[in-house]
Protein backbone atom coordinates (compact mmCIF):
# COMPACT_ATOMS: atom_id res chain seq x y z
CA UNK A 1 0.00 0.00 0.00
CA UNK A 2 0.88 3.62 -1.12
CA UNK A 3 1.83 5.96 1.82
CA UNK A 4 -0.60 9.25 1.63
CA UNK A 5 1.54 12.09 -0.33
CA UNK A 6 1.84 13.72 3.67
CA UNK A 7 3.42 10.92 4.97
CA UNK A 8 5.84 10.06 2.21
CA UNK A 9 9.11 11.17 2.79
CA UNK A 10 10.43 13.74 1.24
CA UNK A 11 12.90 13.29 -1.71
CA UNK A 12 16.57 13.20 -0.67
CA UNK A 13 15.93 12.01 2.72
CA UNK A 14 17.51 8.96 4.81
CA UNK A 15 14.42 7.07 4.72
CA UNK A 16 13.50 7.58 0.65
CA UNK A 17 17.83 7.20 0.62
CA UNK A 18 17.14 3.49 1.93
CA UNK A 19 13.71 3.05 0.24
CA UNK A 20 15.42 3.56 -3.27
CA UNK A 21 18.65 1.10 -2.02
CA UNK A 22 15.94 -1.55 -1.02
CA UNK A 23 14.36 -1.30 -4.25
CA UNK A 24 17.51 -1.52 -6.10
CA UNK A 25 19.28 -4.56 -4.35
CA UNK A 26 15.72 -6.62 -5.00
CA UNK A 27 15.65 -5.75 -8.94
CA UNK A 28 19.67 -6.72 -8.48
CA UNK A 29 18.71 -10.07 -7.33
CA UNK A 30 15.95 -10.28 -9.71
CA UNK A 31 18.28 -9.61 -12.81
CA UNK A 32 20.93 -12.84 -11.46
CA UNK A 33 17.86 -15.16 -10.85
CA UNK A 34 17.99 -17.26 -14.00
CA UNK A 35 14.70 -18.40 -13.63
CA UNK A 36 13.66 -14.95 -13.68
CA UNK A 37 15.81 -13.99 -17.03
CA UNK A 38 14.43 -16.87 -18.44
CA UNK A 39 10.89 -15.64 -18.14
CA UNK A 40 11.33 -12.38 -18.44
CA UNK A 41 13.76 -11.99 -21.61
CA UNK A 42 13.14 -10.50 -24.73
CA UNK A 43 12.77 -13.32 -27.09
CA UNK A 44 15.50 -13.46 -29.80
CA UNK A 45 14.20 -13.05 -33.47
CA UNK A 46 13.99 -15.96 -35.74
CA UNK A 47 16.25 -15.45 -38.66
CA UNK A 48 14.83 -15.16 -42.06
CA UNK A 49 16.02 -16.71 -44.61
CA UNK A 50 14.42 -14.37 -47.14
CA UNK A 51 15.81 -11.27 -44.79
CA UNK A 52 17.94 -8.97 -47.36
CA UNK A 53 18.87 -5.35 -46.73
CA UNK A 54 17.22 -2.45 -48.34
CA UNK A 55 19.09 -1.24 -51.45
CA UNK A 56 21.09 2.02 -50.85
CA UNK A 57 18.23 3.74 -53.73
CA UNK A 58 15.13 2.11 -51.50
CA UNK A 59 16.55 3.95 -48.51
CA UNK A 60 17.26 7.44 -50.55
CA UNK A 61 13.65 6.99 -52.00
CA UNK A 62 12.34 6.97 -48.36
CA UNK A 63 14.24 9.37 -47.12
CA UNK A 64 12.77 11.59 -50.09
CA UNK A 65 9.42 10.75 -49.57
CA UNK A 66 9.80 11.65 -45.67
CA UNK A 67 11.37 14.68 -46.82
CA UNK A 68 8.66 15.76 -49.05
CA UNK A 69 5.95 15.06 -46.33
CA UNK A 70 7.89 17.11 -43.88
CA UNK A 71 7.78 20.01 -46.01
CA UNK A 72 4.41 19.47 -46.71
CA UNK A 73 3.51 19.37 -42.81
CA UNK A 74 5.24 22.38 -42.47
CA UNK A 75 3.43 24.09 -45.82
CA UNK A 76 0.12 23.01 -43.91
CA UNK A 77 1.00 24.55 -40.31
CA UNK A 78 2.02 28.12 -42.00
CA UNK A 79 -1.16 28.23 -43.52
CA UNK A 80 -2.82 27.27 -40.19
CA UNK A 81 -1.08 29.84 -38.46
CA UNK A 82 -2.35 32.06 -41.36
CA UNK A 83 -5.84 30.93 -40.78
CA UNK A 84 -5.44 31.72 -37.46
CA UNK A 85 -3.88 35.30 -37.72
CA UNK A 86 -6.98 36.04 -39.58
CA UNK A 87 -9.46 34.53 -37.10
CA UNK A 88 -7.56 36.81 -34.45
CA UNK A 89 -7.77 39.80 -36.50
CA UNK A 90 -12.06 39.23 -37.49
CA UNK A 91 -12.27 38.86 -33.38
CA UNK A 92 -10.84 41.94 -32.79
CA UNK A 93 -12.94 43.46 -35.34
CA UNK A 94 -16.42 42.12 -34.26
CA UNK A 95 -15.03 43.56 -30.77
CA UNK A 96 -14.42 46.83 -32.35
CA UNK A 97 -17.42 46.92 -34.17
CA UNK A 98 -19.83 45.84 -31.41
CA UNK A 99 -18.14 48.78 -29.48
CA UNK A 100 -19.05 51.21 -32.18
CA UNK A 101 -22.20 50.14 -32.44
CA UNK A 102 -22.77 50.41 -28.56
CA UNK A 103 -21.48 53.66 -29.27
CA UNK A 104 -24.09 54.69 -31.52
CA UNK A 105 -26.44 53.39 -29.33
CA UNK A 106 -25.64 54.80 -26.64
CA UNK A 107 -25.19 59.00 -28.35
CA UNK A 108 -29.19 57.82 -29.70
CA UNK A 109 -29.82 57.31 -26.34
CA UNK A 110 -28.78 60.83 -25.28
CA UNK A 111 -30.35 62.16 -28.38
CA UNK A 112 -33.68 61.13 -27.29
CA UNK A 113 -33.63 62.37 -23.48
CA UNK A 114 -32.84 65.24 -25.26
CA UNK A 115 -36.07 66.25 -26.40
CA UNK A 116 -37.34 67.93 -29.34
CA UNK A 117 -35.19 70.50 -30.85
CA UNK A 118 -36.38 74.15 -30.28
CA UNK A 119 -37.60 75.72 -33.55
CA UNK A 120 -35.03 78.25 -34.75
CA UNK A 121 -37.00 80.82 -36.84
CA UNK A 122 -34.97 82.75 -39.51
CA UNK A 123 -36.03 86.43 -40.58
CA UNK A 124 -38.97 86.73 -42.05
CA UNK A 125 -40.46 84.10 -40.43
CA UNK A 126 -38.84 81.70 -42.97
CA UNK A 127 -37.97 78.07 -42.23
CA UNK A 128 -34.63 76.65 -42.55
CA UNK A 129 -33.78 75.21 -45.92
CA UNK A 130 -34.76 71.27 -45.96
CA UNK A 131 -36.47 71.03 -43.08
CA UNK A 132 -40.32 70.21 -43.44
CA UNK A 133 -42.31 71.58 -39.91
CA UNK A 134 -43.57 68.68 -38.05
CA UNK A 135 -46.76 67.96 -38.09
CA UNK A 136 -49.00 66.60 -34.71
CA UNK A 137 -51.72 64.50 -35.08
CA UNK A 138 -53.28 62.41 -38.48
CA UNK A 139 -52.33 62.73 -41.98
Amino acid sequence: MEPLPEEAPLPGSPIEEARREAAEASRSELRDDPDYREEHSVPARPERHDFMPASPAAIADAITLVTHILTSLKRVLDEMEEVLETLELAEVQKNADEREIQSLLHALRQFDRRGPEPRHEQQGGQRPQGREPRRHGRR
